[in-house]
């Protein structure tokens, strides 16, 4: 599931997921069936990939491979070991997801990028672009230091404590 939310109600948002109290408005949720076709460009440990490889044909581009080889594989997705140049060779309008996540504000080809993204988009598909901030440093705590009450108390206006 991914949630879609206004930035201006953001805060409170991040509060009900973490709480579980999201209520699954159809304005905030977009909902996508079993079996879809997702790529995610800059796909870093595969964390996203793996998760979405569960019940869905992913396809993802990561130009580290370092990180390709620690990369989470709990779930069978296409990897590859690439940039922008294995971008350009995947088919137009294929994937019903491109997520883009923590890439953009590191590459210099921006435009480039976010062209060959739209073209690989099905018409009617979804993309999911977002870059290192403050509400992701936020999901970190949860996600991968599993700190729930930290998050929660950085939303409520507390300083955050980084991860060393």
């Amino acid at each position: 599931m991914v949630y879609m939310v206004k930035n201006s109600e953001m805060k409170d948002f991040h509060k009900e997921v973490l709480r579980g109290e999201a209520d699954g408005d159809e304005d905030y949720v977009l909902i996508f069936s079993k079996d879809a076709k997702l790529f995610d460009f800059g796909s870093g440990f595969g964390i996203t990939a793996d998760h979405y490889a569960k019940e869905n044909h992913v396809t993802a581009i990561e130009p580290c491979s370092d990180m390709v080889e620690m990369r989470n594989r709990d779930y069978l997705y296409n990897q590859i070991v690439g940039d922008i140049k294995q971008l350009k060779k995947l088919p137009d309008n294929f994937f019903d997801l491109v997520i883009c996540h923590n890439v953009l504000e590191y590459a210099q080809e921006r435009i480039e990028i976010l062209k060959e993204l739209c073209r690989v988009l099905k018409p009617g598909g979804r993309m999911s672009i977002a870059k290192h901030n403050h509400v992701g440093r936020i999901l970190q705590k949860v996600v991968f230091e599993n700190n729930v009450d930290e998050a929660i108390s950085t939303l409520d206006g507390n300083p955050l404590e980084v991860m060393n």
